[in-house]
């Protein structure tokens, strides 16, 4: 092929898309790009949100090579590439023959070694932190007394086992409901993704355990997920994290409600155990026979003492005293008025007697006389306010006399 290209050129002027295009044909006929693996620093990184595809750079000291990783294989992926993140990239060498760029085509990206895992989890905790997902505010206390406890992990592992004996044993009327998920390699994140959603839209149970037995950060990197942590946080459901030992530490367990230091630690949190709430019962219904008990004979040394008073012990006698103090009360009373009435009659007749002495009708008794116009409109006080002919009306003390007036002397 080498060798009819070479004579084809030689002879031939080819066009820009030809060279691309035999370029591309070259590089994809050499095995050993088929299958690639390079490591460097990611730069220049962007997420395309629409397409779902990765766009960024893989740079050493002074090179540099353009790569993509299209949205199938982007789903697959752990973590977030980030700027600056040191990765082993796994894909093949091709050319991109619009722009005659040669570039890799990832199909996988590992953190280089274990501390760039360490590097890669210290990042993604920095930022969610920053953000408030751990935020004491966003915790949902966990439920006194769960009916319905959900388990997320795998249904083989030893850390199911654990919770369901623990949970059985401390708590046997709670309801256990095991959501089967990967909890490690390929497709692991989705599905414990997809069993908080499920839970959480679905079931909805009073709380959730969410974890596995212990193990390598490479076999507990599922639970560093940012967008399990993002699911969990939206959650109203309270979660507690079991991820592996007390000494290992994810991502999950700043996000959920608690952290529990292993799987059976955290069936301790989700159930109370029965033996001591049956012990704190039985304590309470002592406490308030006792105090029933106290009650009841403190009521009867006072139904005793009442006994012995003598409105109980001679009630006829008790009310015949009632009665004769009603009567002295009554006597009291009448008596009492009977005098009040007496000097508000004497207080009566002599203001009477002063009344009647400055009343206008006893000086007419004297022969005196008080004179009115005809129509009582005025009383007449002097001679020079009438004139001839003008009709008079004379009130005197035994009745009235009409008169009309034929002369006045006015002095």
């Amino acid at each position: 092929m080498t060798q009819y290209f070479t004579e084809y050129f030689n002879e031939n002027i080819i066009g820009v898309a030809e060279l691309n295009g035999y370029v591309k044909e070259v590089i994809d006929s050499i095995p050993v790009f088929s299958n690639l693996h390079v490591k460097g620093e990611i730069s220049n990184f962007k997420n395309h949100i629409q397409s779902g595809h990765y766009y960024f750079s893989l740079k050493e000291e002074n090179s540099a090579i353009k790569a993509v990783m299209f949205s199938r294989d982007a789903r697959r992926m752990k973590f977030i590439p980030e700027n600056g993140m040191k990765v082993v990239v796994t894909g093949r060498l091709s050319v991109y023959e619009r722009d005659g760029n040669y570039q890799l085509y990832v199909t996988d990206i590992e953190p280089d070694g274990k501390g760039a895992l360490y590097e890669a989890y210290e990042k993604l905790k920095k930022k969610l932190e920053g953000e408030g997902l751990f935020s004491e505010k966003y915790k949902k206390p966990l439920p006194k007394f769960p009916k319905t406890v959900a388990v997320i992990t795998s249904s083989t592992g030893a850390a199911i086992r654990d919770i369901i004996n623990i949970t059985n044993r401390r708590y046997p009327i709670a309801k256990i409901l095991v959501y089967p998920a990967l909890v490690q390699g390929e497709g692991a994140v989705r599905s414990l993704i997809n069993g908080v959603m499920f839970l959480t839209e679905k079931i909805h149970p009073d709380v959730v355990i969410i974890g596995r037995g212990g193990g390598s950060i490479e076999d507990l990197w599922a639970f560093n997920s940012e967008e399990l942590a993002r699911a969990i946080a939206a959650s109203d459901i309270p979660f507690i994290s079991a991820v592996g030992h007390e000494t290992d530490f994810t991502i999950c367990d700043f996000v959920c409600s608690v952290r529990a230091p292993t799987p059976s630690g955290a069936a301790e949190l989700a159930v109370p155990d029965i033996n001591e709430i049956i012990y704190r019962i039985n304590g309470l219904s002592d406490e308030i026979k006792n105090t029933v008990l106290r009650k009841l004979e403190f009521l009867k040394e006072k139904i005793s003492v009442i006994e012995k008073k003598r409105v109980i012990a001679s009630p006829y006698g008790f009310i015949d005293e009632r009665h004769r103090d009603i009567d002295m009360i009554a006597d009291k009373i009448c008596n009492t008025g009977k005098l009040i009435l007496s000097k508000k009659r004497e207080k009566f007749l002599s203001l009477s007697g002063k009344l009647n002495a400055l009343s206008p009708l006893a000086v007419l008794t004297r022969g005196y006389c008080a004179v009115y116009s005809s129509d009582v409109s005025k009383v007449i006080t002097r001679a020079g306010s009438v004139s001839i002919g003008d009709e008079l009306k004379l009130l005197m003390s035994d009745g009235e006399i009409f008169a009309k007036v034929t002369k006045t002397e006015i002095k």
